[in-house]
């Protein structure tokens, strides 16, 4: 049987120019969201909505201070800044991006889950307040999983050095986060 390994098709994708400590920390989001002990729906999809939040504005950020640098920081472009008090809507940050960058992240039904979610940090992140949705499915966490393995996946084809890039497993995220494989083997 071949190993099982995450190829989105990124033939006719540029180089993005790299923001791998925005990555990172979109991760951390993601991977709190994932494995804290008392997970919630409304504190998942919250903090997914801020991982993906982070990956969106990664293609419109500017390097502020020590560039090139492991602690290298950013600050918004100013398209970002123009988005005003729609500065965490999803949709709104996602339009912002290259074309060429929003068909390789994300599918038809990737932009139906951002817009359903659109507004979820702003209005919907505390779940005791009664415009909270009650339920909540995880289209927005796998949404947010799939977009950071695509972008870190992007980051290796386009030789990103930093660290944390180098070193996350792609596949081990996208198979034990986004799209969990059962393998049954019959015994002999």
């Amino acid at each position: 049987m071949s190993e099982l390994s995450f190829k989105p098709n990124c033939d006719d994708v540029v180089s993005p120019d790299f923001r791998p400590y925005m990555i990172e920390t979109a991760a951390d989001y993601f991977f709190v969201a994932q494995n804290h002990a008392r997970v919630k729906g409304f504190i998942q999809t919250s903090l997914s909505a801020l991982s993906l939040e982070i990956m969106l504005k990664s293609f419109n950020a500017e390097v502020s201070t020590n560039a090139g640098k492991i602690n290298e920081t950013y600050k918004p472009n100013k398209r970002v800044k123009d988005l005003k008090g729609k500065a965490h809507d999803l949709v709104c940050l996602y339009e912002l991006i290259d074309p060429v960058f929003q068909s390789y992240l994300f599918s038809h039904s990737d932009i139906d889950t951002l817009t359903e979610h659109r507004s979820v940090f702003t209005s919907e992140r505390y779940g005791y307040e009664h415009e909270a949705q009650g339920v909540h499915t995880d289209r927005l966490v796998k949404l947010a999983g799939t977009t950071l393995c695509k972008i870190i996946f992007l980051y290796k084809k386009f030789g990103c050095k930093d660290p944390f890039i180098a070193h996350f497993d792609v596949n081990e995220t996208y198979f034990n986060y986004v799209q969990h494989i059962l393998i049954f083997q019959p015994s002999s």
